[in-house]
């Protein structure tokens, strides 16, 4: 599990798989919130996230802090994941490539 402080909260990303596809589990304080993903033509994979408009009440963090834990996120996944990929985040998606 990765770990970092955003916004002054202990923030963690952990992984439940399902073959192709399955969760990103994303832990900011005390809120948990999952976010799918799946293995993609195009793309390594790629992660469906809420927009800018709907990020707070789809999972109840400040929109002052999404472009933080995006990047933590994509971060983590090519980390943890895909050692010398590189993420993109693009409207509602992170993409590994």
């Amino acid at each position: 599990m990765t770990t970092a402080i955003i916004g002054g909260k202990t923030t963690a990303i952990g992984y439940e798989d399902m073959g192709r596809s399955g969760d990103i589990v994303l832990t900011w304080g005390d809120i948990t919130r999952r976010f799918w993903y799946e293995f993609g033509t195009g793309v390594l994979v790629f992660v469906s996230i809420p927009d800018e408009a709907g990020w707070e009440k789809a999972t109840d963090i400040p929109l002052a802090h999404r472009e933080e834990i995006l990047h933590f996120m994509g971060r983590a996944m090519v980390n943890d994941r895909a050692p010398g990929r590189k993420y993109s985040i693009e409207g509602s998606f992170i993409n590994v490539l």
